[in-house]
């Protein structure tokens, strides 16, 4: 029976790679191969492997000083698919759909709380205006 992995929350990781938490999200959503588990309190849960790969990917950018897409290409040369089951590439495959999936819906709501923030703005500034207007039109007929 093998014996349980250790999972590591966020801020774990974080400290053991000395990155901030909002760094390790954004890695998520640059770097595919990285997919850690969300647990049942939907905090995501790093394995050994993950922060293995996290190691790797803060190397490459930090150290090497490559970009995403450069890392992301030295990455993709590494990680064999071939070394994975079917099961697991079908997995892998799922979990990436579904993290794209997420990703798009996060930047649609993104962009409508822009949107309607952005709207919000120029109502106020349409509004100011009107009163500008209407003081220099008070103003000139006196």
């Amino acid at each position: 029976m093998p014996l349980k992995q250790k999972i590591y929350r966020i801020g774990e990781v974080a400290a053991i790679l000395e990155v901030r938490t909002s760094v390790l999200r954004f890695w998520e959503t640059k770097f595919p191969e990285l997919l850690p588990k969300r647990m049942s309190s939907g905090h995501r849960g790093y394995t050994h492997e993950d922060v293995q790969l996290l190691r790797r990917i803060k190397d490459l950018l930090y150290t090497r000083g490559l970009t995403i897409e450069g890392a992301r290409q030295v990455l993709e040369k590494s990680l064999p698919l071939s070394s994975l089951t079917e099961e697991e590439v079908q997995a892998r495959s799922q979990e990436l759909e579904e993290r794209q999936r997420e990703l798009a819906e996060r930047r649609r709501e993104q962009a409508l709380k822009r949107r309607e923030q952005e709207t919000a703005f120029l109502q106020e500034v349409c509004e100011e205006l009107k009163a500008v207007r209407t003081l220099l039109t008070q103003g000139g007929g006196q």
